[in-house]
């Protein structure tokens, strides 16, 4: 039977006295992924990066990632265009939801760090920073 939201908060919050990063530790729980679903929008959100239009691209790439939250390219993007907003909390937190994807993910490198190339400047410091 699965543990009820409030016994995990509670035991996350238990561990967290004395470790702060308790809650940070925990595997990344996915939902059920449609990659079909997915791609219009993802490419919808890089054309809107590449064009400099980051209001739209950050509307694009949230339905690419609720429509398919594995994939670390959407979260990477998605933070990328917050850090240009200067939305650079929620930019960063994307960042490291893409790093946690790719870290579970068997894409290749190569094929992420071919995917990733329009995004330069701070925002790929940050996602370098953050890659496994």
């Amino acid at each position: 039977m699965a543990k009820k939201q409030w016994a995990t908060a509670t035991e996350i919050g238990l561990q967290s006295v004395t470790d702060p990063l308790a809650a940070y530790r925990q595997p990344p729980v996915l939902p059920v992924r449609n990659p079909v679903a997915a791609a219009r929008p993802l490419d919808a959100g890089i054309t809107a990066f590449k064009d400099g239009r980051f209001r739209d691209a950050v509307a694009a790439l949230t339905d690419a990632t609720k429509a398919d939250a594995t994939d670390a390219v959407s979260w990477y993007f998605l933070g990328a265009a917050k850090l240009a907003l200067g939305q650079v909390d929620q930019g960063k937190d994307d960042i490291r939801q893409g790093a946690a994807r790719e870290a579970a993910s068997n894409v290749p490198t190569r094929m992420i760090n071919a995917a990733l190339s329009p995004i330069q400047g701070p925002a790929r410091d940050a996602i370098t920073a953050a890659r496994p």
